[in-house]
């Protein structure tokens, strides 16, 4: 079937009994990306079902056609549309970074009657315009405690992403504040990792304190974020001393981030951690830094009771090893007579393994 036929059948199924039907259609549609359909596609927009006009404003992003935006705008001003599909509409209109929205964008994010979902919407759009200072707007929202939590918290990882500096501080007293929610202490935590500020570094290692594991872990993710290699030994403590295997997964992982050679030991010692996430996340952090000090620790690791770790192990040493590895593997296969589907998987991710190495060795 040629591209023509392709689009007429589709262009038939937007008339589906089906609402599911109509929304693969117009998926389709956009995935082929040809301009002639656009207008078929935003008449989608006038769908019975949310399911499809949610489906269609996302689709019309990937067309990127002007052609869009008015419709957009009426389905933003109509408010008794699925406000699902009113923030949607309003973070795609942000993401067209056309002039003609940008008053709509800031109305609509500091307009306090409006649905919540739709400010969030507005805040995530506005932040597209690359060429716009929304430095005081962002912060203003912020900081005033009166304010939406909800929108608070991503306009605090907006602060972060943008990397808008004059939000460090209300940043980091808003991590340290007890009145602040768990939330706010999250994404403010994680707001200074990815604003790549080196003097969060300090302020991050103090929030290790807290008792809240939620916040601790994304303390952790932002201190891998911060790519400085000074915190690798207290990502190391962390580790090894956490009560949360959550937040020793997340370390695990930020030392991947970090990937210094300094911490291979620490991180092969988590390959006995009791808790899978934790594992998981020293191989992954393991291939990262490549060094071959660790396959000895990860062949044992094919013994893992867990067979989805047993896996992300041999993916590991097919990475990291060389022709010495391949009787371990082929030894792992051997005893790994179990016939159920999982298995199975890591019996042919094994044999992939020790295909690559030969090829990379050129072993025949």
């Amino acid at each position: 079937m040629n591209n023509e036929q392709e689009i007429e059948r589709l262009l038939k199924l937007l008339k589906a009994k089906e609402w599911q039907i109509r929304c693969k259609a117009v998926k389709a549609l956009g995935e082929i990306g040809d301009s002639r359909v656009v207008e078929p596609v935003i008449q989608m927009l006038k769908d019975i079902s949310w399911h499809v006009q949610l489906g269609t404003i996302w689709t019309l992003l990937e067309f990127r056609d002007v052609r869009a935006i008015k419709p957009l705008v009426e389905i933003v001003e109509k408010k008794a549309i699925n406000k699902s599909v009113r923030a949607s509409a309003v973070e795609v209109l942000g993401r067209f970074k056309d002039d003609s929205v940008v008053d709509l964008l800031y109305q609509l994010v500091k307009d306090r009657a409006e649905d919540i979902d739709v400010r969030r919407g507005a805040a995530e759009g506005i932040s597209y315009y690359d060429e716009l200072r929304i430095d005081d707007l962002l912060l203003a929202l912020f900081m005033d405690r009166t304010e939406n939590d909800d929108l608070r918290y991503d306009v605090a990882g907006l602060l972060g992403e943008l990397e808008i500096k004059r939000g460090f501080e209300s940043l980091v007293t808003a991590l340290f504040d007890v009145t602040e929610s768990a939330a706010i202490h999250e994404n403010a935590a994680y707001a200074l990792g990815v604003m790549h500020d080196l003097r969060a570094t300090q302020p991050l290692i103090n929030a290790l304190k807290t008792e809240d594991g939620g916040v601790r872990y994304w303390v952790v993710n932002a201190l891998g974020h911060l790519a400085n290699k000074d915190v690798v030994p207290k990502l190391i403590e962390v580790l090894y001393k956490d009560k949360s295997s959550g937040v020793r997964a997340g370390a695990a992982h930020a030392l991947g981030d970090l990937a210094d050679p300094a911490s291979i030991d620490a991180l092969i010692k988590a390959l006995k951690d009791k808790n899978r996430q934790v594992r998981w996340w020293a191989i992954e952090a393991l291939i990262t830094i490549g060094d071959i000090r660790s396959i000895p620790a990860l062949i044992d690791k094919l013994e893992d009771k867990d067979v989805g770790i047993r896996s992300w192990t041999v993916f590991a040493i097919g990475n990291l090893g060389d022709e010495q590895v391949i009787p371990d593997l082929e030894a792992a296969i051997k005893n790994n007579t179990t016939e159920d589907e999982t298995s199975q998987r890591f019996r042919e991710a094994t044999t992939k393994a020790i295909k690559e190495i030969k090829a990379r060795h050129q072993i025949l």
